[in-house]
Parts: C-alpha cells; sequence; structure tokens
C-alpha cells in the first residue's frame, strides 16, 4: 500500500491502522458538509456481522483491477 510519504509498506499492521485512521476520519469529521440550513437526518443502521463481510470477501475475485480507491480484492483478503 502507499502511504501519504509516497513510501510503499507491506505490514499488515500498518495497512490496518490506516485503513482505521482513514475510516475515522472519513465518519467522525466534525466538518459539516452540505447546505447550513439542512436538517440532520437521524438514521438507524445495523452494524456489520462478520459472517457478512466474510461471505463478502470470499465471493471477490482475485486479479482484478482495484476500483476507484485503489484497493484490491487481495488487500481485504
Amino acid at each position: 500500500m502507499q502511504l501519504r510519504d509516497q513510501t510503499v509498506t507491506r505490514n499488515k499492521e500498518e495497512i490496518i491502522n490506516i485503513f482505521e485512521n482513514f475510516y475515522t476520519e472519513l465518519y467522525y469529521s466534525e466538518e459539516e458538509l452540505g447546505n447550513e440550513d439542512s436538517e440532520e437526518i437521524d438514521v438507524d443502521v445495523p452494524d456489520v456481522m462478520k459472517e457478512e463481510v466474510d461471505k463478502v470477501l470470499r465471493g471477490m475475485k482475485n486479479g482484478k483491477s482495484p476500483g476507484e480507491d485503489g484497493l484490491t480484492a487481495e488487500m481485504f483478503k
């Protein structure tokens, strides 16, 4: 995985840490997006079960080009 400083790492713990930080910043940002007059919508979203994630990962084919995020199925597996 390519880091922000353009170096590459294959260290599993470092990659996991990068993912955790990315999604924490993405979903817990204090910046308000959109129109300032917009109302906040409170929606209950069920937790994702480990079995659901495992099933999706097993269904992903290896050797395919990455998506817009640059991540391949092998990186998730």
